[in-house]
């Protein structure tokens, strides 16, 4: 009888094992011809586009009188090497000054349907709806979007969208708009060179469609979005080191408006009402006076940025420094004891603060008058950290 390690020896060399489908799908041909369900899903909208409704399917895409002239004008161009300048088509107005803002369209119409008739102009149609429902599905799964629910908002779309499936050029606008759409959000999560190819996109995409003024509108949503979001996020964070140590350096930046319009409260008695101190906390207040006895009229926003150095382990502030200043839309008019304001802004305020020890902390304050280009007050303090604001 043959030992068992003999059997166990020759049984690899007489089987033969199945390859696993990872290891199927890293071979190239495999990757090639194996449909992704991002191809499956491209092929249904096809079907979806010729199939379901039989020929109303594909005649749908023909529903636009419009598609007749964007082919005889695309025809013109190819049989005249030039771009029609005079309207060709028009009879209460013949030879008026015309332009074909969407030349380039209009020669890949031209050009399809001498060669295959309307129906190549009816099947780049569809290629370029289901290539733009197949760009909502990338993107959304690129975002790491689980892939049944990118699949359903993507239907969602598609259907929305449906009643502008017509062989026209603003079918390039919906394609140009999403692959435009993905390549600003992939940048923004990490930058790279390849979002300089929206400058050729946009060059080409302009000779397509009128569309193209999307793209500058939502480069401008996104303009607008980030320089917000440096404006009013609440902090920005970034590691710094110095003397040998590690430390967290933020960046803080405010702003507070704020708007009482003015009331006469002169015959009003005050019983416990004074003038607040100038100092980071009274530009950042609503009222200039501490008590009710008078509420100061305003119209007038503070801008301020605060930077700490933090402790990375426990959180705690080793310095801090901070400047602020307030800008006056309108003259004072409540008064207390002072003269009205009429100056436009307030003192420039800087001040910083600094842990020596575990017990002792340096802080500092300089008020700077612009207007009379000289220092109004500058304190110096050493106290026990923690105690000084």
């Amino acid at each position: 009888m043959t030992p068992p390690q003999t059997l166990a020896g020759i049984r690899p060399a007489t089987q033969k094992t199945t390859p696993k489908m990872d290891a199927i799908l890293t071979r190239v041909w495999a990757r090639v011809l194996i449909p992704s369900l991002s191809d499956l899903f491209f092929l249904a909208v096809l079907i979806w586009l010729f199939m379901s409704s039989g020929a109303a399917g594909w005649q749908g895409l023909l529903a636009d009188a419009d598609v007749g002239w964007h082919i005889r004008t695309g025809e013109y161009i190819l049989d005249h090497h030039a771009v029609p300048r005079h309207d060709l088509y028009s009879f209460s107005k013949p030879d008026a000054p015309w332009y074909a803002w969407e030349w380039l369209t209009d020669v890949i119409d031209g050009g399809l349907h001498r060669v295959f008739g309307l129906k190549g102009i009816v099947l780049m149609a569809a290629i370029l709806i289901s290539l733009y429902a197949i760009s909502l599905i990338r993107r959304m799964v690129s975002r790491d979007t689980h892939l049944f629910v990118a699949l359903a908002v993507a239907l969602l779309g598609v259907g929305g969208s449906s009643m502008h499936f017509l062989a026209r050029p603003h079918l390039l606008t919906l394609v140009l708009l999403s692959i435009s759409v993905w390549m600003i959000e992939d940048d923004r999560l990490k930058p790279s060179w390849t979002i300089w190819l929206l400058v050729p996109l946009t060059i080409v995409w302009t000779n397509l469609h009128g569309g193209f003024l999307a793209l500058t509108a939502l480069v401008g949503i996104y303009l607008a979005g980030n320089i917000a979001e440096t404006l009013w996020t609440p902090r920005a964070e970034r590691d710094w080191s110095a003397f040998g140590q590690n430390f967290v350096q933020t960046l803080e930046p405010r702003a507070y408006y704020v708007y009482v319009p003015f009331k006469d409260q002169s015959k009003a008695p005050v019983f416990d009402t004074a003038i607040d101190d100038f100092n980071f906390a009274q530009l950042f207040s609503p009222n200039r006076y501490l008590g009710n006895d008078r509420i100061g009229d305003a119209n007038q926003i503070t801008v301020g940025l605060t930077s700490r150095l933090l402790d990375p382990v426990t959180g705690g502030e080793r310095l801090r420094v901070a400047v602020a200043e307030r800008f006056y839309f309108a003259d004072q008019r409540v008064t207390l004891s002072e003269a009205p304001r009429s100056a436009t802004s307030s003192d420039f305020l800087i001040g910083a603060e600094g842990r020596l020890s575990e017990v002792w902390a340096l802080g500092g304050l300089l008020q700077y008058n612009f207007d009379q280009g000289q220092v109004e007050r500058f304190v110096k303090d050493l106290g026990t950290a923690g105690s000084k604001n």
